[in-house]
């Protein structure tokens, strides 16, 4: 494991740390094993930069498509701004899982 930085270790928690970033060539990479590392690959501060830019721009564009003639009218509820709410939240959540499962590191099945 040469080249690992460990995200989170407590020793009196046996298992905890796995979730790891590797200083590689191309740059840092954060990988996960256990379902319990997710939120540390997820709070990694590059990929909450390009998950929230990637909800920033496909929200809008699909803000202006599906709420912009409404709010424009004067005419927007509360339901529309939860709607308008979602509309930033559901490309925020594809984005996260595209992360989350781009960055899986499966473990071994057999033990080397």
């Amino acid at each position: 494991m040469a080249g690992r930085l460990r995200l989170v270790y407590n020793p009196l928690v046996e298992g905890t740390g796995s979730a790891v970033v590797d200083g590689g060539q191309l740059g840092k990479q954060v990988s996960w094993v256990k379902p319990r590392e997710i939120p540390l690959v997820v709070c990694y501060r590059p990929h909450l930069i390009r998950t929230i830019s990637a909800a920033v721009i496909v929200g809008t564009i699909l803000f202006c498509v599906n709420h912009l003639d409404v709010v424009l009218a004067g005419e927007a509820t509360t339901s529309t701004w939860v709607k308008s709410a979602i509309t930033y939240l559901v490309p925020f959540c594809v984005a996260n899982y595209g992360v989350v499962t781009a960055t899986r590191e499966r473990e071994p099945r057999f033990p080397a």
